[in-house]
């Protein structure tokens, strides 16, 4: 796609392989291919948004920086990548990047929070018909397993978090009130 000059087709191969590096534990690989898409996402965007593959970058890298085991930095991408989906208004990614929050909140040692944004991405995803993928589903059940592990008070939370929006799962992430 580079040498035809096919920067979108550019762009969704190495999407691709960063994802999939990511997920075979390839973390060098997948922090340079992330990089480069996030350094050509912001340089291709305008005024009246991002590319669409900006949010989809920010949470495979708060995802990396989790693997990596750094939850602030993880968390930071999650925050701004929900942010970006919400401009978007993409139900899907804002519960991924819920999901991606609750990993770096169960990392950072605050389970009950996880569970809670778990609980309320759970939901939408249900309430707006959107199955996972397999590989998806692997990390969501990876990552609310460990939250399960850290958190005794699991299932009250996560049913308190299904009561929220992904807005205001967002909004209790950040310390405010939901």
């Amino acid at each position: 796609a580079s040498e035809q000059g096919q920067r979108s087709g550019e762009v969704f191969a190495t999407i691709g392989l960063a994802f999939a590096a990511r997920r075979d534990g390839k973390l060098d690989a997948a922090e340079e291919h992330l990089r480069w898409l996030l350094a050509s996402a912001r340089q291709r965007r305008t005024g009246d948004g991002h590319p669409p593959h900006l949010s989809m970058v920010l949470v495979e890298l708060g995802l990396l920086a989790g693997q990596r085991g750094d939850p602030a930095a993880a968390l930071a991408c999650h925050r701004e990548g929900f942010d970006v989906y919400l401009e978007q208004q993409s139900v899907s990614g804002m519960t991924w990047a819920l999901v991606g929050m609750a990993a770096a909140l169960v990392q950072d040692g605050r389970a009950g929070l996880a569970a809670q944004l778990l609980g309320a991405a759970g939901t939408a995803r249900r309430k707006a018909g959107l199955p996972l993928s397999a590989s998806d589903r692997d990390e969501v059940d990876r990552i609310t397993t460990a939250v399960q592990a850290a958190e005794p008070d699991f299932a009250a939370l996560f049913a308190r978090g299904a009561e929220l929006t992904p807005e205001q799962a967002r909004s209790l992430a950040d310390g405010n009130r939901a």
